[in-house]
């Protein structure tokens, strides 16, 4: 519906404008914008002067008034007028001036939001993200964004500034250990990253887009690198003693089956693989050492969730070690 106008306020004393804006019903009637618009205001009505309000156009649709708003002000301002917009018209605050830009981060030094604020900010936030469809519409957004090459060069850019600034990747770490420590937002997160990847779209999405990245040299020698770095495996073995870490490989591979493809390229990375001597010293200790009854009873819990074919192929696996070691006693007797 064609319900939008452009409008101009105008000052008598000049007979000039000083604001251009779009709207709709009586909006062209406040008189009420940004300091500097009430700066004009406030003196034109003590000089007992009134303001003209022209209406430029109407019936326009809402993205003809924001192509309209902006024609105007950028004719003013090539004429030298000045003018109060803060902007160069047709969004709001999205795009201000970079003049604008300095006198707002100017302001903001040094000042804090109160805790109650940022509480209600967040609180409108989530509401407004679990409006219906809202996530399908910020997906199309980001996925639209990012498909102009400007604007992701402009992301990576910005990401290089911020990771190479004095102690930002520890501050970063500090607060994301900080966060998972509480077990009310680990348990949320696991849950919404549960939800998420119940969607065999969202997934097979994931997959391609990771394959396609890796498949990029420079991307794929990054990751390499990454991970070959002493300190990422550190942390992986640190990780790896953990026992929430056992309970939940425990967990995830209790009745799961490999593929033949896995099962070939597990059996690939084991060849010819160097066994360390700490891996070895265990592997010694280990000999005559027999299970607890805990450690029996989820051998026994894994037995009984296993398939009719995984217990036959294991069946038929001990059958065959167990010639296999009557024939070797035969030949060596």
């Amino acid at each position: 519906m064609n319900r939008y106008y452009v409008y101009e306020h105008w000052r008598e004393d000049e007979n000039l404008p000083f604001y251009v804006g779009k709207g709709k019903g009586k909006r062209a009637l406040k008189l009420d914008r940004n300091p500097y618009y009430r700066n004009i205001v406030t003196k034109l009505r003590r000089l007992g002067l009134n303001i003209d309000i022209r209406i430029i156009a109407d019936n326009l649709s809402e993205d003809e008034a924001y192509n309209l708003e902006r024609e105007r002000i950028s004719y003013w301002r090539s004429i030298g007028i000045k003018l109060t917009n803060l902007t160069e018209g047709g969004d709001g605050l999205r795009n201000p001036l970079s003049e604008v830009r300095a006198k707002l981060r100017i302001a903001r030094i040094g000042k804090t939001i109160p805790i109650e604020i940022r509480e209600k900010i967040s609180a409108g936030v989530r509401l407004a993200l679990h409006a219906p469809g809202m996530h399908q519409k910020l997906s199309n957004a980001i996925t639209v964004a990012l498909a102009n090459p400007t604007i992701r060069k402009r992301l990576s850019e910005a990401a290089a500034r911020i990771w190479t600034r004095d102690g930002e990747r520890a501050r970063r770490s500090a607060a994301v250990s900080a966060a998972l420590a509480d077990q009310a937002i680990r348990a949320r997160m696991s849950v919404s990253i549960k939800q998420a990847l119940a969607d065999p779209d969202l997934r097979e999405n994931r997959r391609k887009i990771s394959k396609e990245r890796m498949a990029d040299p420079v991307v794929r020698a990054a990751a390499v690198a990454i991970l070959q770095s002493s300190e990422v495996r550190q942390r992986a073995a640190d990780s790896h003693k953990t026992q929430s870490y056992k309970e939940g490989v425990q967990r995830r591979s209790l009745g799961r089956k490999d593929s033949p493809e896995t099962k070939a390229k597990k059996a690939a990375a084991l060849i010819g693989r160097p066994v360390s001597e700490e891996t070895r010293a265990k592997l010694a200790a280990q000999r005559g050492w027999k299970h607890t009854d805990e450690a029996k009873q989820k051998m026994r819990q894994r037995a009984a969730a296993m398939s009719p074919e995984t217990k036959s192929r294991r069946a038929r696996i001990a059958a065959l070690a167990s010639n296999a070691a009557r024939l070797v006693r035969i030949k060596v007797g």
